[in-house]
Order: C-alpha cells, then structure tokens, then sequence
C-alpha cells in the first residue's frame, strides 16, 4: 500500500544526515508500510530473558522469553498509529541521542534500531552502552511510545490465565514444557505447588501438548495432549498421577483464591 502524506522524508532526513533540516512541515512525500522499521530490544543480561518487538506495518511482530516461557505474536499497527509513532522520534531528535561506551558485563537495557530502506540508527542503553544522562527523557520517551503500541495490540489479541501445577507434577525429579499449539511455552522448571501463574494466551481453540521429563537425565517421561479452548479468566489445574498426566480446566477462578 503506497499512500503519499509528509512523514517518511522528514525521517529519512533525520536518519541520513542526522539532523533536523528536514522538518515536518516541509516534508511531503511518505511510503506507509515496509520502507519504516522500528524495533525494540530488551535483554535482561545473564538472565537470557527477552523482548524483541518489530513495528513494520501490517508484520509487526513481537516475540519474548522470560522465567516461565517463550511466546511470540504477530499485529498490525495502522497508518494512524505509525505516523503517531514517528512523530514520537522526531520530536525527540532520535538520531542526535547521544551515548558512550563502558566496559561492564552481563547489563541489560534497552536498544532501539530505526531502518529507513538503506539507512540504519542504532541507539542502545544496554550492555557496555549507556544513553547520556541529558538525552535519556528523550530515548525513554521513544522506548515508551514502541512498549505502549505494542502493550495495545497484544491486549486486543490475547486473554489472561492461569495455571496451577499440584505437588506431584512439580516434585524435585521431574520438570516439563507446557505448549499452547507450539506458540507459549511454560515452562515447569522454576515453579512453586499450588501457585497461580498469570499468563497472556490468544483467545480460540488451541491443542494443549505435555511433555514430561525426569530432571537431571532430561529423559521424556510421557506426554499428554488435549484440546482446550480460551475465552478469558480460565485457570488450568495440572497434575500428575503416578505416571499419568492430568490436566482440568475451571472457566473462572475467583479473585480470592489468587
């Protein structure tokens, strides 16, 4: 889709010749779609956990990895909100953000990469880069506006559960991976009996698949595979009876047993 309004070339100036002399006003031409890439990092160091969001039109995908599991989601971001998005970095000057190096290890943080066909910024607040005190407002705000479109469309695509595992699913020899139709996966490595662990799942029908290891060997004990369906507030109860897998399923679960 090829639609001409005055945002692109202000950026692609901006991105070029890292500066300004291109404003808004005066730009006229702009491609909407795959010519604008904005994309967000966040490590969280030695942990290995993740966020990676893409914001690239109707492609935009986002993709994570924390204590629990590893889920990915694809969204589309309209016209409205990209312009909204790049007025967000020419307002704070994205390409004049200043940084410097330090030698340091295992630091997390933030890194934001804008392409404009050949053109790419890298500005980074993480690892051994750290964003100047004086321009870190600026590079926030830009990290905020990503983090806040991205927090939008995942709420329109998915729902909250939540999931239980009783004493003899979670002993101290055996662990497991949870997989909603190969996209989350929750893993059991970490967890405590008879807590509720909030997840975000895309609402729908989806099969449910359990494989089922012993701790230190990683040998596959056994499987169980279920079909189940999301509408939202659903709370999942796993089990394990001697070598069989159990899993049931409440619609609701009351605010006060959380």
């Amino acid at each position: 889709m090829k639609n001409i309004t005055r945002y692109s070339v202000a950026l692609f100036s901006a991105l070029l010749f890292y500066n300004f002399k291109c404003t808004k006003e005066k730009a006229t031409k702009y491609v909407f779609g795959e010519d604008v890439i904005i994309q967000l990092s966040n490590s969280e160091g030695m942990t290995g956990n993740f966020i990676n969001a893409l914001i690239v039109g109707s492609k935009s995908h986002i993709s994570y990895k924390n204590n629990l599991g590893e889920d990915n989601f694809e969204f589309n971001v309209d016209e409205k909100k990209m312009k909204a998005l790049i007025d967000v970095f020419l307002d704070n000057n994205f390409p004049t953000i200043k940084t410097t190096q330090k030698k340091v290890y295992d630091r997390g943080g933030n890194t934001i990469t804008v392409r404009y066909r050949d053109t790419t910024i890298i500005i980074s607040d993480a690892g051994g880069s750290f964003v100047a005190d004086e321009d870190l407002q600026r590079f926030n705000n830009c990290v905020n506006a990503i983090t806040k479109i991205t927090t939008e469309e995942i709420n329109k695509l998915t729902t909250t559960v939540y999931l239980n595992f009783d004493e003899q699913f979670t002993d101290m020899t055996h662990f497991a991976n949870v997989s909603f139709s190969s996209s989350f996966i929750f893993v059991t490595d970490t967890v405590q009996a008879g807590k509720y662990y909030a997840v975000k799942l895309n609402k729908g029908t989806f099969d449910v698949y359990i494989d089922y290891f012993k701790r230190l060997s990683k040998q596959n004990v056994t499987t169980l595979s279920k079909k189940i369906n999301i509408c939202g507030g659903d709370t999942f109860f796993f089990g394990r009876d001697g070598t069989e897998l159990t899993l049931s399923q409440k619609p609701e679960c009351a605010k006060d047993e959380r």
